[in-house]
C-alpha cells in the first residue's frame, strides 16, 4: 500500500475525535497526530534508501513491528487512565492507532510481514505475492487502496467543519 496510509488515518481520526471530549484535545492537532501516526512506520524508508537499499523490505525493519505499535497503544491507554490532563494522552493514542492500523494494512497488501518480532521472526502474509499471478496480487493491492481514497474522499466531503470549539 503506497497511497492509502494517509486516507486511513484521516479516516480514523475523523471518526475518533467525534468520540472524545472536545475538551481533551484540539481537532487540528489530533489530525496531525492521527495523520503522523498513519505514515509513521514509514519513516524507516530514510533509512532503507540511503543506507540499506538491497535488503528484500523496509517491512523488515523495527518501526513495522505489530508487537511495538501494540505495546505503545497499550502505554497510551494507562497514560490516559493514570492522568488528570488527558490531552497528551489522547494523542498519543491517536498516534499508535494510526500506526498500528498501518502494520495491519501492510500485512494484507505490503508482502512479508513479522507479526511476532522480536519474540519470533517467521515471516507472514496474508496475501501472498506469487510471481506468477502478479495481476491479481496489484488488482488487490491498488483496489483496496481505491476503496480506502474513496471512502476518505466520502467522509471529507460529508463531514461539516468542526465548531468553533473543537478547533481552538
Amino acid at each position: 500500500m503506497v497511497l492509502g496510509h494517509l486516507p486511513v488515518g484521516y479516516i480514523i481520526s475523523k471518526m475518533l475525535f467525534r468520540t472524545i471530549n472536545a475538551r481533551q484535545a484540539t481537532y487540528r492537532t489530533f489530525m496531525l497526530w492521527g495523520l503522523f501516526g498513519s505514515i509513521a512506520p514509514d519513516t524507516d524508508m530514510i533509512y532503507y534508501y540511503l543506507f540499506d537499499y538491497r535488503q528484500y523490505s523496509h517491512h523488515l525493519y523495527v518501526t513495522h513491528f505489530p508487537l511495538l505499535w501494540l505495546f505503545f497503544l497499550l502505554l497510551s491507554f494507562m497514560w490516559l487512565l493514570h492522568t488528570k490532563r488527558r490531552q497528551y494522552p489522547v494523542y498519543a493514542i491517536i498516534f499508535t492507532l494510526g500506526g498500528f492500523v498501518h502494520i495491519l494494512l501492510d500485512t494484507i497488501v505490503g508482502g512479508s510481514m513479522l507479526l511476532l518480532a522480536p519474540f519470533d521472526y517467521r515471516h507472514f502474509c496474508l496475501v501472498p505475492h506469487v510471481p506468477w499471478d502478479a495481476t491479481q496480487y496489484k488488482f488487490l493491492s491498488y483496489g483496496l487502496e481505491a476503496l480506502v481514497i474513496l471512502w476518505a474522499i466520502l467522509v471529507w466531503s460529508g463531514s461539516s467543519a468542526p465548531d468553533a470549539a473543537e478547533q481552538s
